[in-house]
């Protein structure tokens, strides 16, 4: 296995050492050569009543609701062609979005099989998303959770445009349970596209991203890279509110912050990603994955009449066929989000003022 961007010297000029000049691949595209029938796939009136099918062939069966999967969600015609739109997540261009469910036809419990049961199809394993097991994450605006108070402090709760980052967990999916105009865009940048970019114009800022003196202070305090290149891929992995002080995350009294250096990369590498970038709205019903080690994604702002309407689920994911080998940095990570026998939760609408559990019986 080759690596780098993990402690290994890097030259004065250029890109970094072991790093490639151009990167060609799939995975390079640019927002505004992006078209939607690049990347949306709408369901036929035949795989909408495959997978109405299959959930009540689900339901029918009366096993706990996270154990749905490719066996007792049958889908014949529709299951390969997800198998396929997963290649292409994995290899080509890194995201897709489906289209087509009717979400007043279900309830919750019963959209929430669905997700998992399509899921299923293009990346099976399933990660736990923070130390508690929550393995079913909502993503909703700040006023629609007030009787929490410490919720606010959580990007996912606010309603501020957020910056470019990744999260954990190979490929990331997302159920839309509600949506407005005004309930904030989805933006996405490809890192093959900013490495580009950034290799012509300012090498020295992959120099930067690629050493392994990164001051994260979560989810322990520890130093790495955020640009990896194994395999003949590029990896990336930061989450900006990881870097800095917050109401979250304390940084240690002995621990260094971010050097004026690390500060104008990160920068420099939000600019450009911002210019890569596309921007999509998403429907009630929809389901879209993103491959998180090559694609950043964000979010526009949310204001406006509706802007309260914002509901995603997320799931962290993983193809153990498909998957690519992780960075000897984020294997400790990796490992604790989807290996290990730790407690899972699995609430399918919002805590903490409800809380409805997947599971039919308790064990």
């Amino acid at each position: 296995m080759h690596v780098n961007g993990i402690g290994s010297e890097t030259c004065n000029e250029g890109v970094p050492t072991g790093f490639p000049e151009h990167l060609s691949s799939d995975l390079v595209w640019n927002g505004d050569g992006v078209q939607d029938e690049d990347y949306v796939y709408y369901f036929t009136d035949t795989e909408k009543l495959e997978v109405d099918f299959a959930l009540h062939s689900f339901l029918r069966q009366e096993l706990d609701g996270d154990l749905v999967d490719c066996d007792n969600f049958p889908l014949p015609q529709l299951g390969p062609r997800l198998r396929d739109l997963s290649l292409g997540l994995h290899n080509a261009r890194g995201f897709f979005l489906l289209r087509g469910i009717d979400q007043d036809k279900y309830s919750v419990e019963e959209m929430t099989v669905i997700f998992l049961g399509i899921q299923s199809y293009v990346a099976a394993k399933r990660g736990r998303q923070d130390e508690l097991g929550n393995m079913l994450v909502h993503i909703i605006p700040r006023s629609s959770q007030s009787s929490s108070n410490h919720l606010p402090e959580h990007p996912r709760h606010s309603k501020t445009a957020l910056p470019f980052h990744t999260d954990w967990g190979h490929i990331l999916a997302f159920q839309t349970r509600s949506a407005d105009v005004n309930s904030g865009e989805c933006v996405i940048a490809s890192a093959y596209s900013i490495y580009n970019v950034l290799a012509k114009t300012r090498p020295d800022i992959l120099r930067t991203l690629a050493r392994d003196d990164w001051p994260f202070i979560a989810p322990y305090a520890h130093f790495r890279p955020i640009m990896f290149y194994q395999d003949s891929r590029l990896i990336i992995n930061f989450q900006p509110d990881s870097l800095f002080e917050n109401k979250r995350y304390r940084r240690p009294s002995n621990f260094p912050k971010c050097s004026p250096e690390q500060m104008e990369a990160l920068e420099e590498f939000q600019t450009v990603a911002e210019r890569c970038s596309h921007r999509f709205t998403t429907q009630a019903g929809d389901i879209h994955f993103i491959n998180n080690l090559a694609i950043l994604h964000g979010r526009g702002k949310i204001g406006g009449p509706g802007e309260d309407k914002r509901h995603l689920a997320r799931l962290w994911l993983r193809n153990d066929e498909l998957g690519w080998d992780i960075p000897k940095h984020l294997q400790v990570l990796w490992d604790a989000i989807f290996e290990g026998s730790a407690g899972r939760i699995w609430n399918i609408e919002p805590m903490p003022d409800a809380f409805f559990s997947l599971r039919r019986y308790s064990n």
